[in-house]
């Protein structure tokens, strides 16, 4: 086992889109680095949209023992569940995809609901207000059939708490890509079943915010993802690391060791992302890189332990 950036232990990756075709022609070697090189347990490989649910459970059917799947209807796809006619409706026209997503989960009893979520960043042709009724349907619809939900959220924190606060606690919901404030960080930890899934992108924060942020989510809530293919080194300017070589000297030597693993690849981020999020979360909390990886990975382990009987 390649020790050099996974140290032997078991991880899991808590979000990726393992079926976009920028893996197509790496995904089989690249599962294979990472489940015998790095440990690597188990990947949640989460839809997007309608025409990629197939792709997602098609990978479930060839790597059984590796990926978790999740199946939803992002936010930026909103529009595209709607026909041009009802662009002034407050919500989706035609109900064809959650149909289609009901159909899917109850075929699939070992699927997971996500992505979905609310984003008010940039301009789209749908309106936050459809956003909303999109994602109240999916979250009724992984209540009604007791499913974790996985949630996309940006710029929308305080509609997104509202709604998870309604959930109370009946089903685990991931908040992916956690980039919120320390403040709105513990108001959601307040509330029962719902985990903090950090990825790499939070070094693009300042490091002060992002420390105070991370030392706020609960040991026993902190998922850790790569949103692969995207969010890897590529992504994240050099200054915002070197911000952060300067608070953790050594995550410099994480970082350049990090780039000499086969799971690693230019261009596409990869789940081997994972190892380098949690030798940051180490440091910032100052706890051993084996317990971060092992508490995180039980709880994908937890989180799906009812879909994986």
């Amino acid at each position: 086992m390649d020790r050099s950036i996974g140290n032997g232990v078991t991880m899991s990756d808590a979000h990726c889109h393992l079926q976009d075709p920028r893996y197509h022609d790496v995904r089989e070697s690249l599962l294979s680095s990472c489940v015998t090189q790095l440990g690597m347990v188990s990947i949640v490989a989460n839809g997007t949209h309608p025409g990629d649910w197939p792709h997602v459970l098609a990978l479930q059917r060839q790597y059984p023992d590796s990926i978790l799947p999740q199946l939803g209807l992002h936010p930026w796809w909103v529009e595209n569940s709607q026909s041009s006619s009802s662009s002034s409706s407050s919500s989706p026209s035609s109900d064809d995809w959650l149909d289609e997503l009901r159909r899917l989960l109850v075929e699939n009893p070992h699927a997971g609901l996500g992505e979905c979520g609310l984003d008010k960043s940039g301009s789209r042709k749908h309106t936050f207000q459809q956003q909303c009724v999109a994602f109240e349907k999916q979250i009724h619809l992984a209540l009604e059939l007791n499913r974790p939900l996985s949630i996309h959220c940006v710029r929308a924190y305080g509609a997104m708490y509202d709604r998870v606060k309604d959930i109370g606690g009946r089903i685990p919901v991931m908040l992916h890509g956690w980039a919120g404030s320390p403040e709105m960080t513990r108001m959601f930890s307040q509330l029962d079943n719902v985990f903090f899934s950090l990825n790499l992108t939070i070094v693009k924060m300042d490091p002060n915010t992002c420390i105070r942020m991370v030392r706020s989510v609960p040991s026993d809530a902190r998922l850790l993802e790569s949103d692969g293919p995207d969010g890897g080194l590529d992504d994240i300017p050099e200054a915002a690391f070197n911000a952060w070589y300067d608070v953790f000297p050594s995550f410099k030597d994480d970082v350049e060791q990090y780039k000499t693993s086969s799971a690693v690849m230019r261009g596409i981020n990869t789940p081997a992302c994972v190892s380098l999020v949690g030798r940051l979360i180490a440091l910032i909390t100052g706890t051993s890189y084996d317990s971060i990886q092992a508490r995180a990975t039980s709880l994908v382990q937890q989180i799906f332990a009812h879909y994986l009987q």
